[in-house]
């Protein structure tokens, strides 16, 4: 089911934040709208889809505090054999 209204509309319901879904079971009176929230939250498919947005997120804010100078650390000129 495609979102009908608002800024995620035309958007594929299963592709929407939780908190969003959240929201419309909280905020919207029982219906199709409320009920494929419902659904789409219990899938364990989107369940792990969010695991892995929060991962790659968590990823990417650890990243971006490191200095770039220790990112390139190793690939420098190779040391002298004795």
């Amino acid at each position: 089911m495609k979102m009908p209204f608002g800024k995620y509309k035309g958007v594929d319901m299963g592709a929407l934040p939780e908190d969003y879904l959240q929201w419309i079971i909280a905020n919207f009176e029982p219906g199709d709208i409320r009920e494929e929230a419902k659904r789409v939250l219990r899938s364990p498919e989107i369940k792990e889809q969010q695991k892995c947005a929060d991962l790659e997120e968590e990823a990417n804010r650890i990243l971006g505090e490191k200095p770039v100078d220790l990112l390139r650390r190793g690939y420098g000129r190779p040391k002298k054999r004795l």
